[in-house]
């Protein structure tokens, strides 16, 4: 098989490859090499298919070889397989493995890395490469984001960052990927990064690890890493392990396929500022240590693979949560000490749509779905933020049983929280899928004979519940002009072209006049920075954005749209960015009877909250969705938070007339990721649904100046978020503040402090901030903090 340099006309470690040039040594490969055959999984959103290369035994290759493959892997995954038929399939399977790379399109060298070693293993008659190929089917997946990739974005072409969407799968990438691995699971994934610094970093990951990983995985990962660091080690090539990165959430790709396939994912990063040799080099020889030793020990993984599935599927027959391997630092709610053995999704008309998204997700990992077909009486149901009580469940009823061999998943997926073990972990906290999608359910540790059948394969997620017609629909982008699509503005375009399917005009600040609103009847405004776009509206955008909404505009907007509702002149309510700190969590909203924007929404909404605005409408009459108060009984937290009862009383949505118009405010992203169904919903009715005023309020309030209380939380707002991200912080115990104050300094930087009752909020200057998660003093933060014996409530980077 010809080298790299031989198509593309330039080696490994030369210069990065482009796309293009990608794509043709994947021709290449496949037309010369008899080790290697390629596939297409779904087309990213350009149109440009996602490629990948198999490698392996050339009998392996051959679409009847990979058939007896997913064959085997079948029973190995099979808790129920016999003894005789197991020893068949380990002597006869090969181990299957995973290398990823070009997840983020801005961190490339892992592509020409890949490339490097899918020569080797094609071309090679070494002992080495025989070894490896003898025990071994290798899936080379060169490039993840082919958009991203050739545009040099770390997001896909909607913005979406897709190691934040493994679970979620609201991206056609991930889900191309996801089906792939239910034919084909590895025993072992590893996926090529980069990051600030010129260091690597392999597993194993610092805490917190999500509680159900099974203990297999992390085994094999210890493994890994004792031969990688003594490989490291020999070649004096500076490396680290346990700090930086955790493996808590599950929309991550290595915490993702532990869960879901028990296999040992492993990311691998190498810093940017190393020269291209370097990170080609050690991204070619990570993965290379790593599939030597998995030749030597084949049978003995492959074993161990399949008995993970049998602990897994007893585990969910005995109601058991699988415990922590580390002790928790953080007064976090505990890990469940009664049985689970059941999830019921109940069957809610109004609800279709998020249900079957939800139902969806799990059939993508595999996840074995049933349907009531009779009632069944559940003395011990116990709903999502709710007591237990008797409840008898109707037919039609999705039951999700643990016993099964994606156990794990199931409880990652369907668990009320996460359990973190300690406050310092690197995403979001909370994810839960009933809880995203605002659908009813519960869980039961009893045993129980439900009549059910298997639950039918569900539709692909775009395609939604009949709604009204769609309206007029302008996207005001406040991101500058020379921003890369990415976050809310990105998710919510992504949701409007491919998931409700709305036409819509997109609309800059510059543009907004009498004349381009002229066609519009609704003004979508994703978050962004309010300031600047504020300044590029003008005194002639803003008039006409006022007289819009007076004329019946209805301008529908959330986080820094809120600021510039505020600016413009179009709103009279307070907002605040309460000292709750809460990176990640689901707090539980009251819907109040606001005719169509809570449609279908139920008494109930699942707010997911990242250290957003509240809201304090003039009149109680505005509020849409608000925070009960904290010693009412619908008061409930899912997921890490301290001082929470901060948000309690306020409104998490407002909808306010002015004139003959309106303005519908949102504190949080109703769309965060494009995952959170529930409060995507009132979006989608703020969108569509028209209602006429009975009373205009006079035109003369709408062109009232800001109100003084509005412009000091404008102020204080915007002085706490420079980025669509909140700051870096730590938060520790009164006790733990002054070492804290002295770890902060001995890594140089500034911070301000907020002081609450027992604890304190160390919130690091913005200068700091910009791709903080990925600085080295960000990196060894928390290992500086637990140097000193700093057990810290929460580290947000």
């Amino acid at each position: 098989m010809p080298r790299p340099d031989e198509v593309i006309g330039a080696g490994p470690t030369d210069r990065l490859y482009s796309l293009e040039e990608t794509w043709r040594y994947l021709d290449a490969a496949e037309a010369t090499g008899d080790r290697v055959s390629t596939g297409v999984l779904d087309p990213s959103w350009s149109g440009g298919g996602l490629r990948y290369a198999v490698v392996g035994s050339p009998h392996l290759v051959t679409p009847k070889g990979l058939a007896a493959v997913r064959r085997r892997l079948r029973l190995l995954r099979d808790p129920r397989t016999t003894r005789a038929d197991l020893l068949a399939a380990v002597h006869d399977t090969p181990a299957v493995a995973w290398l990823g790379a070009g997840t983020h399109g801005n961190e490339p060298a892992g592509t020409n890395a890949a490339l490097w070693l899918l020569h080797d293993l094609a071309d090679r008659s070494d002992a080495a490469v025989e070894r490896v190929l003898r025990h071994i089917l290798v899936f080379v997946l060169p490039v993840q984001n082919p958009d991203g990739f050739s545009a040099g974005h770390r997001n896909n072409g909607y913005g979406f960052d897709l190691n934040r969407d493994w679970f979620a799968a609201t991206q056609r990438e991930t889900r191309g990927k996801l089906a792939l691995l239910q034919q084909y699971p590895p025993v072992l994934f590893m996926d090529l990064h980069e990051m600030t610094g010129d260091s690597y970093f392999f597993p194993p990951y610092a805490d917190p690890v999500h509680h159900e990983i099974p203990v297999f995985a992390q085994e094999e990962v210890e493994d890994y890493n004792r031969g990688l660091a003594a490989e490291f080690a020999r070649a004096g090539a500076d490396h680290f392990s346990g700090t930086g990165f955790d493996l808590l959430y599950p929309g991550f790709a290595d915490a993702s396929v532990q869960l879901s396939t028990l296999t040992a994912g492993m990311t691998f990063e190498k810093g940017l500022a190393a020269t291209l040799h370097e990170r080609v080099t050690e991204h070619h020889h990570a993965p290379w240590q790593c599939l030597s030793q998995l030749a030597s020990r084949r049978k003995h993984v492959l074993r161990e693979w399949h008995l993970a599935h049998v602990e897994a599927y007893r585990q969910g027959r005995r109601g058991e949560l699988q415990p922590r391997r580390r002790a928790t630092t953080v007064d976090t709610p505990p890990i469940p000490d009664q049985p689970v053995r059941h999830y019921f999704l109940l069957p809610e008309p109004q609800r279709t749509f998020e249900t079957a998204r939800l139902v969806h997700r799990l059939q993508l990992a595999g996840v074995e779905v049933h349907v009531l077909t009779a009632e069944l009486e559940v003395l011990d149901f116990r709903p999502y933020g709710d007591p237990p009580y008797t409840a008898t469940l109707p037919a039609g009823t999705y039951w999700v049983p643990m016993a099964q061999a994606r156990k794990h998943w199931v409880q990652a997926m369907l668990g009320e929280s996460s359990h973190p073990s300690t406050g310092v972990f690197t995403d979001v906290g909370a994810w839960s899928l009933p809880l995203l999608g605002n659908v009813r359910g519960g869980r039961s540790g009893a045993r129980l004979r439900p009549v059910a059948v298997p639950a039918p394969p569900v539709a692909a997620p775009e395609v939604t519940a009949t709604h009204p017609p769609a309206p007029r629909i302008g996207l005001l982008r406040l991101l500058p002009e020379s921003s890369q699509v990415a976050g809310p503005y990105g998710w919510t375009l992504h949701q409007l072209d491919n998931v409700w399917r709305y036409p819509h005009a997109d609309l800059r600040p510059g543009d907004i006049s009498q004349e381009t609103l002229r066609d519009v009847s609704v003004l979508v405004v994703p978050d962004g920075p309010a300031g600047p776009a504020n300044e590029r509206l003008g005194e002639a955008g803003r008039a006409a954005l006022r007289d819009w909404v007076e004329a019946g505009g209805r301008y529908v907007g959330w986080r820094g749209a809120v600021l510039l509702a505020a600016l413009v002149g179009l709103t009279t309510a307070g907002f605040v960015v309460p000292e709750a700190q809460i990176p990640g969590a689901f707090v539980r909203t009251r819907a109040h009877p606001s005719g169509p924007l809570t449609e279908g929404a139920g008494e109930h909404v699942w707010q997911f909250y990242f250290d957003d605005l509240v809201l304090y409408p003039t009149d109680p009459a505005h509020r849409v969705l608000s925070y009960p108060e904290a010693d009412s009984p619908d008061w409930f937290v899912a997921g890490h938070a301290l001082g929470a009862e901060a948000l309690a009383g306020t409104a998490s949505v407002i909808e306010e007339p002015v004139g003959s118009g309106s303005v519908v405010l949102f504190g949080s992203d109703p769309n965060f990721r494009g995952m959170a169904d529930g409060t995507a919903r009132i979006l989608r009715n703020a969108i569509t649904q028209r209602r006429r005023r009975e009373n205009p309020v006079p035109p003369s309030r709408a062109r009232e100046a800001p109100t003084a209380r509005a412009l000091q939380a404008t102020r204080a707002a915007g002085e706490l978020r420079s980025e669509d991200r909140p700051r870096p912080r730590v938060v520790v115990r009164d006790t733990d503040l002054a070492t804290t104050r002295a770890v902060l300094r001995s890594v140089g930087v500034r911070w301000r402090e907020h002081r609450s009752a027992g604890w304190a909020t160390l919130m690091i200057d913005s200068q700091y901030a910009v791709a903080a998660g990925h600085r080295p003093w960000a990196r060894s933060l928390p290992a500086l903090l637990e140097a000193r014996k700093v057990r810290p409530l929460m580290v947000v980077i």
